[in-house]
């Protein structure tokens, strides 16, 4: 099973953290509002807000789709994926 999606990045600014880069899902060439799960990215500590809008430019002119591929849950990862969900 897979799906795709266009995405853009966007920095994201917090009072009490720097900055954080956040994945916007696209349709048409606009934002599509979130459905309850937003994703984002940690930076390392001490980025400045420079390197994340360079961080940020760089993806946009080089990501254009998010594409997701299922496979068959077994081995290692399925057994992390069960362990972090607590099953």
């Amino acid at each position: 099973m897979s799906g795709q999606v266009d995405v853009r990045f966007r920095v994201l600014n917090y009072p009490d953290s720097g900055p954080v880069v956040g994945l916007v899902f696209m349709h048409d060439g606009k934002a599509v509002a979130p459905n309850g799960t937003a994703f984002s990215f940690d930076l390392t500590p001490g980025t400045t807000k420079l390197e994340a809008d360079t961080l940020v430019s760089l993806l946009n002119r080089r990501v254009v789709r998010l594409v997701e591929t299922r496979g068959e849950a077994e081995g290692p990862a399925e057994e992390l994926r069960s362990a972090a969900a607590g099953a």
